[in-house]
């Protein structure tokens, strides 16, 4: 089975014409911004064959992706203990081993 797309933008009127198709099994897919994908699948047009499609899309839901990248931060934030290391030449303690 051969797959082939002929994208059609219709104007503002929603009307659209796609002519001299050959004769063959067929999927209308219609989209739109802000409307959920209508899909008429597998049927046939047969030689000098005129076809009428009404659709009526579905309002759908507004998507939008966000993609956020950032480096790991050194702040553990599974908690609020907060910690540091000191030697203890800054504590003004001289090292006892020395």
């Amino acid at each position: 089975m051969q797959r082939t797309s002929l994208p059609r933008l219709a104007p503002n009127t929603g009307n659209y014409t796609v002519s001299q198709l050959p004769i063959g099994d067929y999927d209308l897919t219609v989209t739109s911004p802000g409307f959920k994908t209508f899909t008429h699948s597998k049927f046939h047009l047969a030689a000098g064959q005129t076809m009428r499609k009404d659709v009526l899309l579905q309002i759908g839901q507004a998507a939008e992706n966000v993609t956020v990248t950032a480096e790991a931060s050194l702040l553990k934030t599974e908690n609020s203990e907060l910690a540091h290391n000191v030697t203890l030449t800054q504590c003004g303690i001289s090292d006892a081993r020395s």
